[in-house]
Formats: C-alpha cells, structure tokens, sequence
C-alpha cells in the first residue's frame, strides 16, 4: 500500500505482516478488532510517531454480539510520519476470548512494516 502525502492509512488485521508505504506528512491509523489487544507503537518514534496513546472502545452491551469477556470491541491508536525512514508497529496479546489463551503468533503477535518517504 503505498499513501500520498497528508493520506489518511488505516490497518487493521488483514494488513498483519505487510509493509506499507507512507509519505511525511501523512497519517497512519490501527484498528484491531478485540479489547484482549495492546498497543506496543512504534520502533522508531524518529519516524513513526503516536499521536497520543492507544484507545480502546468495547462493544455496548445493547449491541448483543459478543458473550461477556469475548474482548469485543477496539483498540485503536495513530501515527504521524514524520521524517525519511522505517518503523514497525506491533501490538500483542495473550487472550483470545474468555480464559482462552492465543495458540499461534498470528493470533497473538501484529505487525505491520512502514517505509516513509520524503
């Protein structure tokens, strides 16, 4: 995926693995899809930098679509490019649903590569 600058990019866990390519000046936004997420941010804040930290927005109770400690819900953080470089975001967790543990990295360990450019 390659952006233009001042591109909004958004990742999400399809995109686990790949490398993206983002212009300085542009904005790179991770949604994963479980509260059980946490947010490691950037390799090198030189060149990827939080804006502010990680959120996390659970599912309302009304919505009806997950069981009680399923983890349903967001967890959700942005980073500016802001200089020529490279940069991993990574986030892990070790609960994938209630008192299940994850059973293989892709479940447990996300990553995404990030080329910036000037």
């Amino acid at each position: 995926v390659t952006a233009g600058s001042g591109a909004r990019v958004t990742a999400s866990e399809a995109q686990n693995g790949s490398t993206l390519s983002l212009h300085r000046g542009d904005t790179l936004t991770v949604t994963l899809h479980n509260t059980y997420w946490t947010m490691d941010g950037s390799s090198n804040a030189g060149v990827l930098r939080a804006q502010g930290p990680a959120t996390t927005q659970g599912d309302p109770p009304s919505s009806r679509n997950c069981v009680p400690g399923g983890g349903c819900g967001t967890v959700t953080q942005s980073f500016a490019a802001v200089s020529t470089g490279g940069a991993d975001v990574t986030a892990n967790r070790t609960t994938c649903g209630e008192a299940l543990r994850c059973t293989t990295p892709e479940q447990s360990h996300w990553v995404v590569h990030v080329v910036v450019r000037g």
